[in-house]
């Protein structure tokens, strides 16, 4: 190995070892989290922090999966209904308001304001859109007020809350309500011996949110603030081992249900017109009635639907060749000597014996073309007469030989 392969090798390593060197002083290996999704039972309900915490503060807590669990709601428990429960029907509201009316405490998120909300309006709960400029009354709205600031009565400390801006909530003879920049976000009202806290936002109880500003806090203080009211009867409504419910989303709005409830009367009357039509044109059942005859056509009817078609196909002169063959035949039979004469003692024995014009009788002797109709039906004729005189004489000659 030469000197210079050496000094060569010896300069690959050290820049190698320079490189790996500067590389671990300016780099160093930390751990970076990411976001992968909820799983297991966080994945499935949205309420499983918000649970966890209630019961961690000694209060029982648990889900409802179905429409069949509100109808059996313990006394002076507290119900939590998100948005999307258009799938309560007529009859099972009127038992959630009748429960609340007996000591109930119903915690609902509005619907937004171009959607129904038969629940919230029972409560005679007014649902309003809002406009977010970026200045209110002229000024700026600074960049803090991405979250509200509310203090509910028993709290010890307002609360940093992020609701939705763009619907507000307004009824009359609310206990409390909590106006922010852009409307009111929530309301409690009183309803016989029980109370419902309308909201226009629940995200913040849901697992993405629990966890952020003071959202954890503001659930706690609103599922406790039933302790606040006492009926005229002296009874409170505050209970340690009232649960708290927490109603999941049931699922899709069913097609079904909602045509029940709301469009049953066209349906109605659109299943009696379709019966009624059933009814008219579906055949009745009895004796099978026997099929008509089939009327048999005359010879002559063929033969008229066959000259029709020949003549509306152009051929004409084809007619008018079979009728000269047939009548030209026929006056061989009754002609004996006609066959065998020259052309012209032809025409003189056909005028002779039918008491046609030489013009006629060269008609007869001498191919037509078909042309015009006039002309084919004088034609014809002509050949009609020849047939019709021929059968004469054939008739007076048998009688004469008799």
């Amino acid at each position: 190995m030469s000197l210079r392969e050496i000094l060569i090798m010896i300069l690959v390593v050290v820049i190698g070892l320079s490189s790996v060197a500067w590389f671990l002083a300016t780099h160093e290996q930390v751990t970076e989290q990411a976001w992968t999704g909820f799983r297991g039972e966080a994945k499935r309900n949205p309420w499983l922090a918000s649970q966890r915490l209630v019961r961690r503060l000694g209060q029982p807590a648990s889900e409802l999966r179905s429409l069949p669990e509100l109808r059996n709601l313990p006394p002076h428990a507290t119900l939590i209904i998100p948005r999307s429960h258009q799938t309560i029907n007529r009859h099972l509201r009127d038992e959630i308001i009748d429960w609340v009316r007996r000591g109930g405490y119903l915690i609902v998120e509005a619907e937004y304001a171009r959607q129904e909300d038969p629940l919230v309006d029972a409560f005679g709960v007014d649902r309003i859109s809002v406009e977010v400029d970026e200045f209110e009354d002229g000024r700026e709205v600074a960049e803090d007020t991405d979250f509200e600031t509310i203090r509910l009565p028993n709290a010890t400390a307002p609360a940093k809350i992020d609701l939705n801006p763009f619907m507000s909530v307004d009824a009359q003879d609310v206990w409390f309500r909590a106006d922010e920049h852009f409307g009111t976000y929530l309301l409690v009202k009183r309803s016989g011996r029980g109370a419902v806290a309308v909201i226009n936002d629940l995200n913040y109880a849901r697992n993405r949110g629990i966890g952020i500003l003071d959202h954890a806090r503001f659930l706690v203080d609103l599922v406790q603030l039933r302790d606040e009211f006492t009926p005229d009867d002296g009874v409170g409504l505050a209970s340690q081992d009232a649960p708290v419910l927490f109603f999941n989303r049931p699922g899709k709005l069913s097609l079904a249900s909602w045509l029940k409830e709301h469009a049953w009367a066209p349906l109605a009357s659109g299943a009696i017109a379709l019966f009624l039509f059933l009814w008219r044109v579906i055949p009745r059942f009895g004796p099978i009635m026997p099929e008509a005859e089939r009327r048999r056509r005359r010879l002559l009817d063929h033969l008229r639907a066959s000259g029709r078609f020949l003549w509306s196909n152009g051929h004409a002169t084809r007619l008018l060749e079979a009728s000269r063959d047939a009548c030209l035949r026929q006056i061989g039979r009754s002609l004996p000597h006609f066959l065998s004469t020259t052309a012209d003692a032809r025409v003189e024995q056909l005028v002779n014996a039918l008491g046609i014009t030489q013009e006629q009788a060269q008609r007869i002797l001498q191919p037509q073309q078909g042309g015009k109709m006039m002309q084919f039906w004088h034609t014809i004729r002509l050949y009609q007469r020849v047939h019709s005189r021929l059968a004469i004489r054939s008739a007076t000659a048998g009688t004469k030989s008799a």
